[in-house]
């Protein structure tokens, strides 16, 4: 389910598998960021959901844990905080440009730790 204001993309995963790309909708927009995945049922959360600008996330009003992944401006994962429960909030992490969130248990299996790079790409038709 994309919400209005959600377009869509991949991220891809650097210094793993240059093909690995996760789906993720991205918000960009102040309500669209404000809204994210909130009162949505795990099976429709889809991949991921990149929030650009964003250095710090809630998850009010969540149905499932989600992991959350710091990107600074050049690409690399600074932070990942996994399994974060549903109605937290967490502190900014400095030089973060932009977080993606991806449902719990992803974030290690997806090879998105401190120090990777990850690099948003457009969605091949």
């Amino acid at each position: 389910v994309v919400r209005p204001g959600l377009q869509g993309a991949c991220v891809r995963v650097l210094d793993v598998d240059r093909s690995h790309r996760i789906p993720v909708a991205l918000a960009r927009t102040f309500w669209s960021r404000l809204r994210g995945w909130m009162g949505l049922p795990a099976s429709h959360a889809g991949a991921g959901l990149w929030l650009q600008p964003c250095s710090s996330v809630h998850t009010f009003g969540m149905r499932f844990p989600i992991d959350i992944v710091y990107v600074g401006a050049d690409g690399t994962v600074l932070a990942v905080r996994e399994q974060v429960s549903p109605w937290r909030l967490t502190a900014p992490v400095r030089g973060a440009r932009a977080v993606l969130e991806v449902p719990g248990g992803t974030a290690g299996r997806q090879g998105l730790l401190a120090g990777r790079r990850v690099e948003l790409v457009a969605t091949e038709a």
